[in-house]
């Protein structure tokens, strides 16, 4: 992972062409290459099962730039937003998501979890759910007072969105599929 020591903004972002595979992390571009299959499988699983509940226009798999502020840009793997988004909407007038799931990786779980999580709690996001294939673990982050304690299951345990009605993993279920 290479990371820039220049201060970014979102203006210097949108300046990027389309698909290039980046994050604005705290001011920082963060370029990656793409994850491992297993990683993408498993969010293709969890968006097809979101698609199934909020349909197309609600829904995005990575890439999805989200704008949290001037200086963060994430493209978290999979997104539910609140209301249908226009085919035609750029990504900086999309609102901030409901729901966020990340699928952790070893090289980025610690800033999946210590600052892309905080920052988006803090923009608006109802709930961040961690999926950790390695560990075999699915963390559920709440907004507002408890936004440091995860709900977290592992093997056959069920857990469910308190946001999004219908919306629940089983660990086992997930990596199995």
């Amino acid at each position: 992972m290479d990371v820039m020591t220049a201060l970014y903004t979102r203006k210097h972002y949108a300046l990027l062409p389309e698909g290039f595979p980046a994050q604005l992390i705290e001011g920082q571009l963060v370029c990656e290459p793409a994850p491992i299959f297993g990683h993408q499988r498993l969010g293709f699983a969890i968006g097809k099962q979101l698609e199934r509940l909020v349909g197309p226009r609600r829904m995005g798999i990575a890439p999805v730039d989200i704008h949290l502020d001037e200086f963060n840009v994430y493209q978290p793997h999979v997104v539910v937003f609140r209301e249908p988004v226009d085919d035609d909407a750029a990504w900086e007038d999309v609102i901030t998501p409901l729901l966020v799931v990340e699928v952790l990786s070893p090289s980025t779980a610690s800033r999946d979890r210590q600052v892309k999580r905080i920052r988006m709690l803090d923009a608006g996001v109802e709930e961040v759910w961690l999926v950790d294939r390695a560990g075999g673990l699915i963390e559920v982050y709440d907004r507002g007072r408890y936004s440091d304690v995860p709900r977290r299951v592992t093997g056959r345990e069920t857990i469910a969105s308190s946001v999004l009605p219908g919306f629940e993993l089983t660990p086992r279920e997930l990596f199995a599929s």
